[in-house]
């Protein structure tokens, strides 16, 4: 059984392209720049943002999934469909989901917003209407607790949210 709490840590990615979806959907593979690895260690789900290129759910938070596995490699190997990519050489992080689960509201962002990697918590993420708020949720969650900032943990008091029921938050 797998639980996801308010103060579950939570990385919001990207997803560049249609394609990059489809191969979501289908392999239940994320790729990023090795760069970005050591913002999404910290968390063991991942948040989906999907930008303006989506014509059903735009510029919004759709899907999360929890990570299982990590594999660096250079992302021709990965990608062997792109071998003329400007970074084919370069070494990228798949990340290995576990099942997508749709969120039953997604979050949006009113504003078009460039998000790349942004790291949160369950909490923040489910008590923000627009995705430009979160920053602003975090920063008063930790002028209410000075000391969540040393600890970079958000304290709520609800009950761990139990995914196994549906397929479905």
């Amino acid at each position: 059984m797998q639980q996801i709490s308010t103060h579950t840590h939570v990385s919001i990615a990207l997803v560049k392209r249609p394609q990059d979806w489809q191969r979501i959907e289908h392999t239940r593979r994320y790729h990023l720049p090795i760069r970005h690895v050591a913002h999404i260690l910290q968390s063991p789900w991942i948040a989906l943002y999907l930008p303006g290129w989506h014509t059903t759910h735009p510029h919004c938070i759709r899907h999360v999934a929890s990570i299982s596995a990590l594999t660096i490699m250079p992302r021709h190997a990965y990608l062997s469909d792109e071998p003329l990519h400007p970074r084919a050489h370069q070494l990228y992080a798949i990340l290995t989901l576990d099942a997508l689960y749709e969120l039953q509201v997604p979050i949006v962002s009113k504003r078009w917003r460039r998000i790349s990697i942004h790291h949160t918590t369950w909490g923040a993420l489910t008590r923000t209407y627009d995705l430009g708020n979160l920053k602003r949720i975090e920063q008063r969650m930790r002028s209410i607790s000075p000391s969540l900032h040393d600890t970079n943990e958000f304290h709520d008091l609800y009950e761990p949210f139990d995914i196994s029921k549906s397929g479905t938050l």
